[in-house]
């Protein structure tokens, strides 16, 4: 038994790990994400603003990191819109802002199937990924009084109207907007404010006069005159500065200068390589909280009470990887002991 196990080709150890990734996904095996302190604080700090707050969010990240921060982003908004919390959002990196552009509108939200009636019932368009139709995504309708989805994509189902609202299904809409109960408006409600050259500098500007530094909006329309800058001067107007940092420029250039200067609130999502860096300004108290990678972001989802994040759901691969990869070590560890004591 130990020679076959110091012979195991590298490979079945990949394909090992492949399959706990996959089968997970495949299953729809969730694990339960309990809140850690430094989550905790991050959803206290949104918690404690009174409907009408602004918060800045600072986008400090790209596609490199989108898979750990994206999650973050998507449950953020979601939870400041919930709660009439006003955004204005701009990118110290160059994609930042896109990426929350593409949270605000493109990426996929999953919902339940009752808020999905209900956001049917408004108008708004819902999708459905069903097992019956090869996991196609599809619209849903109501037509003399049932859901439906047309099933044009699989063979010897073209046209055939399909009863939604089964339980395997999986239903979505597209944009944080979209999800929400109530009209969000841009230039009211939120503000995307693009990428802004200049790193520290910009942050330095926004200490003064924050209309005057951020200037334009995504589009490059001016944003003087809209309503959600109307009494906004300096940075102390700001009631919650929420950096998504990736690197540099990012969370601790905002805790030198935003809180460091001006003591205005300042927290983070970061990757979880990066967590440790910034334990020092959580336990110093100028950071207000941290969300740290993929588990952060799947906590602050608990907090909030959002059981169909992006986050949530990528837990359960995530964890079954790690207990393999553990097993595999333990394996070694062994393996290694006996043949010490053998020799």
């Amino acid at each position: 038994m130990l020679e076959f196990l110091k012979k195991i080709d590298r490979r079945v150890i990949y394909l090992c790990i492949a399959l706990s990734v996959i089968i997970p996904m495949l299953v729809g095996v969730e694990f339960p994400v309990p809140t850690s302190p430094m989550t905790d604080q991050v959803y206290e700090a949104f918690n404690n603003l009174e409907p009408g707050s602004t918060v800045i969010i600072s986008a400090d990240y790209d596609a490199g990191s989108q898979a750990e921060i994206q999650p973050m982003t998507l449950a953020i908004l979601k939870y400041c819109f919930e709660n009439n919390i006003k955004v204005i959002v701009l990118g110290l990196w160059p994609l930042g802002a896109n990426l929350v552009e593409n949270a605000l509108y493109n990426d996929k939200v999953k919902i339940s199937p009752d808020r999905a009636k209900a956001l049917i019932a408004e108008g708004k368009k819902v999708f459905v990924i069903s097992k019956d139709t090869a996991s196609c995504e599809m619209t849903i309708e109501e037509r003399d009084g049932k859901f439906v989805y047309v099933d044009e994509r699989e063979e010897g189902k073209d046209g055939e109207e399909c009863l939604a609202f089964s339980p395997e299904d999986s239903y979505y809409v597209k944009g944080v907007i979209n999800a929400i109960d109530r009209e969000v408006k841009p230039g009211i409600d939120y503000l995307n404010t693009g990428y802004k050259a200049g790193q520290v500098v910009v942050i330095t500007q926004m200490l003064e006069d924050v209309v005057g530094a951020l200037e334009t909006d995504i589009s490059g329309e001016p944003i003087k005159d809209m309503e959600i800058v109307k009494g906004l001067k300096t940075i102390n107007d700001i009631d919650l500065i929420f950096s998504l940092s990736s690197g540099t420029p990012g969370a601790k250039e905002w805790v030198v200068y935003a809180n460091g200067k001006k003591n205005v609130p300042v927290a983070c999502g970061v990757t979880a390589v990066s967590a440790t860096e910034f334990l020092p300004y959580l336990n110093s108290g100028q950071l207000s909280g941290m969300l740290a990678g993929l588990a952060g972001a799947a906590e602050f989802e608990t907090a909030t009470g959002y059981d169909q994040g992006k986050a949530t759901e990528g837990m359960s691969p995530q964890s079954f990887a790690h207990l393999v990869i553990i097993l595999f070590i333990v394996v070694g560890n062994i393996i290694f002991l006996l043949e010490k004591k053998k020799s």
